[in-house]
């Protein structure tokens, strides 16, 4: 359910493992906001690993910028470049949708705003944006407003960084000795591509197997999507994964695609996750484009 990585000036950037683990795991489009010229930089809406991975190189952060990641595992809202956060402070769909834009405060989430209505279009962050941020944006860096704004999303994390380069975290984040924050421990694992022991659902019908360690009954850190694989794929593929291996175990590490170069080929069934949800992705997006043409083609840049 996404992840977000908080650089502050004077720490180290993450590791190229690191940023290649957690766009992996989230997979629906990547993107940072960071201090330049007086302001707060937004450069988002990176669909593809390497694409993100070349715009880092390109702007190459040091020791000296404060730079907020963001990896979005969608939940809520279309899988599209204009959902990929950071978002500015704006009840104005087009400039939350922009890909690159500059803005006195952005900001990032990770969790679900079970409190916003549902919108087949609109992200549960955009909506709380939308309807609880902006109202009191000129205030959101006053001392003890975080707790405001904590109450208002229980169970999430959420990142703010404004123009004079000050932060504000709300929820549990994890600190790692060299000063990098996270808003979840995901980028600690590389999830699997395997069916799991046990399933359960999380956000819009989105299905994840997960494996437990038999020796010491604790789950582990491989977790995979297979949402929207009907009864009858998922039946296939368990069945030629326990065929293969006899029984005896009923998953497999993931390795790197050929075509994608993502960390998203399982070779016990031949098959690449990543490559399928883009295809899946790319008819929804479609279909989306048509129904709300002017939308996307001012923002699609």
């Amino acid at each position: 359910m996404c992840i977000i990585i908080i650089k502050e000036k004077g720490v180290s950037k993450p590791s190229n493992e690191i940023i290649n683990r957690c766009f992996t795991n989230n997979d629906d489009g990547a993107g940072v906001m960071y201090l330049k010229n007086g302001k707060v930089q937004i450069d988002k809406g990176y669909m593809k690993k390497k694409a993100f991975k070349n715009m880092l190189k390109q702007k190459n952060f040091t020791n000296d910028d404060t730079v907020i990641y963001h990896f979005r595992l969608a939940t809520h809202g279309l899988t599209a470049q204009g959902q990929t956060h950071p978002f500015p402070i704006s009840t104005d769909q087009g400039e939350l949708c922009r890909t690159r834009l500059e803005t006195d405060i952005g900001m990032v989430h990770n969790g679900i705003l079970n409190a916003m209505e549902d919108d087949k279009i609109l992200s549960d962050t955009m909506m709380y944006v939308k309807h609880v941020l902006n109202p009191i944006k000129d205030k959101l860096f006053e001392e003890d407003m975080s707790q405001l704004i904590g109450k208002t999303s229980i169970g999430s994390r959420l990142a703010f960084l404004n123009k004079e380069g000050s932060i504000i975290m709300t929820g549990d984040w994890e600190e790692e000795d060299n000063g990098l924050y996270y808003s979840n421990d995901g980028y600690k694992w590389n999830r699997t591509t395997g069916f799991g022991i046990e399933d359960y659902y999380y956000g819009k019908g989105v299905k994840k197997w997960y494996r437990v360690d038999e020796e010491d009954d604790k789950d582990t850190t491989s977790i995979t999507r297979a949402d929207r694989l009907n009864e009858v794929d998922l039946m296939d593929a368990w069945d030629k994964s326990t065929e293969t291996i006899e029984g005896k175990q009923i998953y497999e590490d993931s390795v790197t695609c050929p075509d994608c170069e993502n960390i998203s080929y399982n070779p016990l069934l031949n098959y690449c996750y990543h490559c399928y949800w883009e295809a899946v992705n790319t008819v929804e997006q479609e279909e989306a484009i048509c129904a709300h043409e002017d939308m996307y083609m001012g923002n699609m840049y």
